[in-house]
């Protein structure tokens, strides 16, 4: 779902400079300025997607864990030493 919507808004972009750029080109004669300008806003919607945090996972099997267990739920592995004071 996150990739269709930076590809959304990497294309709208896009467009939108091209348009803008034509737009100053033949009104105003003025240079491509406008899409070079936004060439590096778009590159990073249109490659690869933007770095998102991923959930934690197990070291010994790979897991997807919550990020608050101290034991691996699938292969038991000890993830931290158990926080909670016992008395």
């Amino acid at each position: 779902m996150e990739k269709k919507v930076s590809l959304l808004i990497g294309i709208l972009t896009a467009v939108a400079s091209i348009l803008l750029s034509l737009l100053l080109w033949f009104v105003f004669h003025l240079p491509f300025f406008i899409f070079v300008f936004f060439l590096p806003c778009v590159l990073p919607f249109i490659g690869s997607p933007l770095e998102r945090e991923r959930p934690p996972r197990c070291p010994n099997c790979n897991f997807s864990l919550k990020g608050s267990e101290n034991y691996c739920p699938r292969c038991g592995y000890k993830l931290r030493e158990d926080t909670r004071a016992t008395a």
